[in-house]
């Protein structure tokens, strides 16, 4: 089963792009699926090759976003690679570049991919921890009005703030 679809290209690429990409006739007007699903499958084998070793194959679907995202990248790269052969532009053989690092770094175990990595919710909030407050507001109130105690360096306390 491949990683993307060509919906999921259609979303990082203009459809007359992939049409013109996917064909070899100039007029046509459709995209050729036969070339679209060859270039994903390519593109998911590198995928295949570099998370093989993790133990992580086969993928439960869905799929994680990250190999989606991935598979998507190199099935782009090679449709352009099948249109322009080596003489893609720069952007595609650096987005082409950035996807191997990507998967070099999974592979490495610098960046973990899980299959419950697709299955994850986003939180709904962030938890901030900070120390206790310092300078409360009586404090800052009397250093404004002069009543700093020069002579210890330390900042009047008349019973009124926190403990």
């Amino acid at each position: 089963m491949p990683y993307c679809t060509l919906t999921d290209l259609i979303t990082h690429e203009p459809l007359p792009q992939l049409i013109q990409l996917s064909n070899d006739d100039p007029a046509a007007t459709a995209v050729d699926q036969t070339n679209i699903d060859a270039c994903i499958a390519h593109g998911d084998s590198v995928i295949d090759d570099h998370i093989r070793g993790l133990g992580m194959l086969p993928l439960a679907q869905p799929y994680p976003p990250t190999i989606v995202d991935l598979s998507i990248e190199l099935a782009l790269c090679h449709l352009f690679l099948r249109r322009y052969g080596y003489q893609m532009p720069p952007t595609i053989t650096d987005r082409q570049s950035e996807a191997i690092r990507t998967l070099e770094k999974i592979k490495a175990g610098k960046i973990q991919i899980s299959e419950q990595e697709a299955q994850e919710e986003p939180a709904s909030a962030i938890r901030v921890s900070s120390p206790r407050r310092r300078f409360t507001r009586r404090k800052l109130h009397d250093y404004d009005n002069g009543f700093y105690n020069v002579g210890n360096g330390s900042l009047m306390n008349d019973g009124l703030d926190e403990p």
